[in-house]
């Protein structure tokens, strides 16, 4: 089952020394998850990028975020999502600083 905390204990994994990027292979399904979600249901992936950015451990985390699949987000030509996101955004200051790591 997915957990927003276990997406981001990937990232702090992936991130480490080696014996730490090594045990982020045991997590590396969650990355695939949200990434397959933004693809295959933005929709969804509208709510589940809220409370990744809700439960990011900092800055750093948002940026990622931001980077990665919010962007994949705000380059969809989907006028629901889009209104979601603009939503989302407003309601959420960390969404907010995500979608400034955006391109």
């Amino acid at each position: 089952m997915f957990s927003v905390l276990l997406y981001w204990e990937y990232w702090s994994l992936s991130r480490g020394a080696r014996a730490e990027r090594l045990r982020s292979k045991e997590l590396l399904w969650a990355w695939e998850y949200v990434d397959e979600l933004v693809r295959s249901e933005p929709f969804e992936a509208v709510s589940l990028m809220r409370a990744l950015a809700v439960a990011a451990p900092g800055s750093e985390a948002l940026a990622f975020l931001g980077a990665g699949p919010l962007e994949v987000l705000l380059r969809l030509d989907d006028r629901g999502v889009q209104e979601g996101l603009r939503r989302a955004i407003e309601e959420c200051a960390a969404l907010g600083e995500a979608a400034n790591s955006s391109w």
